[in-house]
């Protein structure tokens, strides 16, 4: 019997283990429903759950702060002191910062504040599972919190969420501008910088002042020249769409945007001589 050619062979995508861990019944079965192409084990506490991952481990584990007996934060250091790669999302309706700060030093950054959408748990339990690599964790203060990153998108986009979380009570319009000069900053670090290798870091600062917030992010690549960027629309003043075309040439993802818009969304940028570290503030209204 002839074997059909490679390319029209599938192979199917194997469901992954994943644990939920909360004592309400109702969300516990609605996270189960939401992620039902995946193999879920369903846990009503820490103890449980545990005992399950020690049983057989999971490739994730999804779990509330608040729970009877162990608390969420115990298992996870439980978890860690057993299991240092564990990957694992917290979903809380206690979204404080100091929360999130606490979850940060035991290398969480997957945050979902309940309530919550369920395309938002798929995503996000999507882009753990696609993620390697973990963050280390050199700051995590409310004042200062510093990382050291896998370069992946994935991690990227854990790292929007969780300091768009953190920067909870501020206005729409100053968290919007912060959240997109963020996320357009360390995908050039990522894509561009560190070549898309998650095996090289990024590097993450965000220092949090009275009446500012400062991101700095330092990737591992030479830098670049503002007179060589021509997949950048900055370089096309009159043609800002022209840089497409380029990109299109070079195999790149859509973008190419990032420049023009921290130009207008934040107060200050600064590049380093070789332009592979970058700072951008933005000034908070006093209150």
């Amino acid at each position: 019997m002839q074997e059909p050619p490679n390319g029209n062979l599938k192979i199917p995508k194997m469901p992954q283990r994943i644990l939920i861990i909360d004592d309400d019944a109702m969300l516990s079965e609605l996270m189960a429903a939401t992620l039902a192409e995946h193999d879920v084990t369903r846990a009503e506490t820490a103890e449980q759950g545990l005992d399950c991952y020690r049983k057989n481990p999971f490739d994730v584990v999804i779990c509330d702060l608040v729970l009877p007996g162990m608390k969420g934060l115990e298992f996870i250091e439980a978890l860690r002191a057993e299991y240092p790669q564990a990957r694992i999302m917290v979903v809380s309706a206690h979204g404080s910062g100091e929360n999130l700060l606490a979850t940060l030093r035991r290398r969480v950054v997957d945050f979902l504040v309940k309530p919550f959408d369920p395309q938002e748990l798929k995503v996000a339990v999507a882009n753990l599972l696609s993620a390697h690599h973990s963050i280390e964790v050199i700051s995590a203060t409310s004042t200062w919190v510093e990382l050291q990153v896998p370069a992946s998108f994935q991690a990227a986009a854990s790292l929007e969420t969780f300091f768009n979380n953190l920067n909870v009570g501020l206005d729409e319009t100053t968290q919007r501008s912060i959240s997109i000069t963020f996320r357009e900053l360390l995908n050039n670090a990522i894509e561009h910088g560190a070549k898309g290798d998650a095996r090289r870091r990024v590097g993450i600062s965000c220092l949090r002042f009275d009446r500012a917030i400062m991101y700095r992010i330092a990737d591992p690549g030479a830098g670049f020249d503002f007179g060589d960027i021509p997949h950048a629309a900055v370089s096309y003043p009159d043609d800002p769409l022209k840089h497409l075309e380029v990109r299109q040439e070079k195999g790149m993802r859509a973008g190419g945007y990032g420049l023009l818009w921290i130009q207008n969304l934040a107060d200050q940028v600064i590049f380093n001589e070789k332009r592979n570290k970058v700072v951008f503030i933005k000034y908070l209204d006093p209150k």
